[in-house]
């Protein structure tokens, strides 16, 4: 998972898509995500499944 910060307020619980930029791919990665808490800078997020280019690219991010 990972802490965005946000000024959106969505509910614990939510469904969300994660857009962010990892080493390897062409375009944005679109990480499904369920809120899993909040707080006044943003939402801590658990991510699902995700393909095997995501995972490396995010492992790869990990790693820097």
């Amino acid at each position: 998972g990972m802490f965005v910060v946000t000024d959106a307020r969505i509910p614990f619980g939510a469904a969300v898509t994660i857009r962010v930029d990892l080493p390897g791919l062409l375009q944005l990665a679109e990480l499904p995500a369920v809120v899993r808490w909040t707080n006044t800078d943003g939402m801590g997020v658990q991510f699902g499944v995700m393909g095997a280019r995501e995972t490396h690219g995010l492992l790869t991010l990990l790693k820097r």
